[in-house]
């Protein structure tokens, strides 16, 4: 168990070590996050579905930041520490070229809506922006913390 300002560079490290020598992938960020939900748990915030949660969630966005105009597929890890009023989030997103996501809408849906994990790994392999990103090679991957 990490404390919860610990958990960004735990999952920084892990990422990047997962990544060595491989392709990114929308398949890829799945198993990372899906690992990375079960193998990394923060201190003091329960195993329950509504504290320590996953959001997947993919679109086209424009954020005016340095990715500009761009399709992003992301799993969002969100953990409700019982000391804060607000959640936290830790997010990890492959960013793409927005042009072949046009059709694909925007999409978001919490792991708590599933019976399990397999569940909502199938539910996010069903997507059309996952389907669609399966053929497309992401120009960047981003890793973001908050507090909401």
């Amino acid at each position: 168990m990490y404390p919860l300002d610990e958990i960004e560079s735990k999952y920084r490290s892990a990422i990047s070590i997962a990544l060595e020598g491989k392709d990114l992938t929308g398949s890829l960020l799945v198993e990372l996050s899906l690992n990375l939900y079960k193998d990394l748990k923060v201190k003091d915030i329960s195993d329950d579905m509504h504290s320590d949660a996953l959001l997947y969630q993919y679109g086209v966005y424009n954020w005016h930041d340095e990715h500009g105009r761009h399709f992003a597929l992301d799993i969002t890890r969100q953990f409700q520490h019982p000391s804060s009023y607000e959640p936290y989030q830790l997010s990890f997103s492959l960013i793409y070229d927005p042009a072949p996501f046009e059709n694909a809408g925007y999409h978001e849906r919490w792991s708590m809506d599933f019976g399990d994990l397999e569940g909502f790994k199938a539910h996010i392999m069903s997507t059309d922006g996952y389907t669609i990103a399966e053929n497309h090679v992401p120009k960047a991957y981003s890793i973001r913390f908050n507090q909401c």
